[in-house]
């Protein structure tokens, strides 16, 4: 899977809750002894015999002056969790964020063991490097039993399966809070069960599920979270037909459904959510043809259909979307020509193993901010048009594309090229060695180029994969090739592929020489 890097940035698009530095609190306050105790159990910069409600990070409640916010994410504090840590006692917290500076694997700070009686939680979340967290059983069942106020519920990479064994149970429990906002139940590998049918939470708006072992299927009740702007159980085992019901999710803005075992057809119904900016149901077994609706995702920025039984042409709006940056359809079952692309922005354009046929569209020259162009693997002829200025990834490899080599002089940010299994001939112009200096992977296999091998790769030149065998060139084997090193070494130069051409001069002294040890 190449070409992902917009995927990349999903991740963080489904990390929903905002982290607050609090302030101090109005000196009117005066916490009790045993939570000033309880907070002294952290590491802390705090000093004793003074007013917990005045130190950095702690809110009190104005009324009761009982703890209700401690937040330490924006502090400098460091240091390691003391072993003897039992309970931690603050009864009215409502919300709970501690540094990644904290470090050590306190498992005996059983914080779940008071969090049942606290009716109005905000958050309970840890920003660290990993599993920092263990909930037991018991109190799991009076979280989610109890806290009939809770808005927010992130137990991203929180072990949370230790000595539990948390089940489908666990989950239904947690979807019974009638107030929860958000819910990230990301990278707990062994958490299994199934979302309910039923009993959703309506005002939640992010529910992130990335993996998990969770499967089955999404059920049609999602449809009744009028609220949700971003569904992402990515990377688990869900699988059936995708809801129709989620075309109702007016609000939704990311929709990333990748890595699972989703199968029927694309709802149409889904062209209904007009806020819509990520779309990714890569890798699923999704077929049939892609809905023809009349212009959908007017602010989609990422379309990802990737990895499917996909098939049929690709409807007219697919190239009429105004913000589209990214458009991923790769090893699909996609038939017919390739429109001309409209959004300006695009910068990644992947089609590659298909059966698209014609000639490419001559609006890719103009697409200024393109960055990769993969069409390799089609059924595509004609010539290749004109590069855009910043282009970097470039392949068209085993299509039936012929005429002369493309202009690409103009492309200096150029860093592969695969030209290979077509019908290519002509010259290879000097500027592929002179010009394009970030060029690290030139194949041009399998093609009716004549001539000799450029003759000006200059000094530093980046090239570490070069394969031109099976094409009707001849004569020396340049010199300067041995340019295309480090410090005076060939050590990047790892292929090098020049058999059934014309070459009539030896080229054994170049390939035994020094400079290329991993020829």
């Amino acid at each position: 899977m190449g070409y992902h890097s917009p995927t990349f940035y999903l991740l963080l698009c489904f990390h929903f809750i905002s982290v607050l530095c609090s302030s101090p609190s109005s000196p009117t306050h005066l916490c009790s002894p045993n939570q000033s105790a309880a907070l002294f159990q952290l590491p802390h910069a705090w000093k004793k015999g003074t007013d917990c409600c005045l130190w950095d990070g702690v809110s009190c409640d104005n009324i009761t002056d009982e703890v209700i916010s401690l937040d330490l994410s924006c502090s400098c504090l460091s240091g390691t969790f003391p072993s003897n840590t039992t309970t931690f006692i603050l009864s009215s917290l409502q919300r709970l964020d501690l540094p990644s500076t904290i470090s050590g694997n306190p498992k005996s700070l059983q914080i779940s063991l008071h969090l049942s009686y606290r009716p109005s939680i905000n958050l309970i979340g840890f920003q660290a490097p990993g599993p920092i967290l263990t909930l037991e059983k018991s109190a799991i069942n009076r979280i989610v039993q109890n806290l009939t106020q809770v808005r927010e519920i992130d137990l991203d990479g929180i072990d949370i399966l230790l000595g539990c064994h948390l089940r489908g149970k666990f989950l239904k429990n947690i979807f019974k809070l009638p107030n929860i906002e958000y819910l990230s139940l990301d990278e707990n590998p062994k958490l299994t069960g199934r979302f309910p049918k039923s009993n959703w939470s309506s005002p939640l708006v992010g529910l992130s599920a990335s993996e998990t072992s969770l499967s089955g299927e999404l059920p049609e009740s999602f449809g009744d979270l009028k609220s949700l702007t971003g569904l992402a159980p990515l990377f688990s085992n869900f699988s059936g037909s995708i809801p129709r019901s989620l075309g109702n999710l007016t609000q939704l803005e990311f929709l990333v459904l990748s890595y699972n075992y989703f199968s029927g057809k694309i709802p149409s119904s889904l062209a209904n959510l007009a806020k819509l900016r990520i779309l990714s149901l890569g890798d699923n077994q999704l077929e049939g043809c892609i809905p023809n609706n009349p212009n959908p995702f007017p602010n989609l920025r990422y379309l990802d259909l990737s990895d499917n039984l996909l098939s049929g042409t690709t409807p007219s709006w697919l190239y009429t979307i105004p913000l589209l940056r990214s458009l991923d359809l790769r090893n699909n079952q996609f038939i017919g020509h390739i429109s001309e692309f409209q959004s300006k922005v695009l910068s990644a354009i992947i089609l590659k193993d298909n059966s698209f046929c014609g000639p490419i569209p001559s609006s890719i020259s103009k697409l200024v901010n393109l960055i990769v162009l993969d069409l390799s693997s089609n059924f595509i002829e004609g010539d290749l048009p004109k590069l855009p200025p910043n282009i970097r990834l470039l392949s068209v490899s085993n299509n039936n594309l012929t005429r002369n080599f493309p202009h690409i002089c103009n492309s200096k940010f150029l860093e592969i090229l695969d030209l290979s299994h077509n019908n290519f001939s002509g010259v290879i112009p000097q500027c592929i060695g002179s010009f394009i200096k970030n060029l690290s992977s030139l194949n041009l296999k399998m093609n009716k180029f004549h001539g000799t091998i450029p003759s000006t790769f200059a000094k530093g030149c980046a090239l570490k994969n070069l394969n031109l065998n099976s094409n009707h060139l001849e004569g020396p084997l340049t010199p300067s090739i041995t340019n295309c090193k480090d410090l005076q070494a060939l050590s990047k130069l790892q292929v090098l592929v020049l058999h059934s051409n014309k070459f009539h001069v030896p080229i054994t002294t170049l390939m035994s020489s020094r400079s290329l040890p991993k020829l």
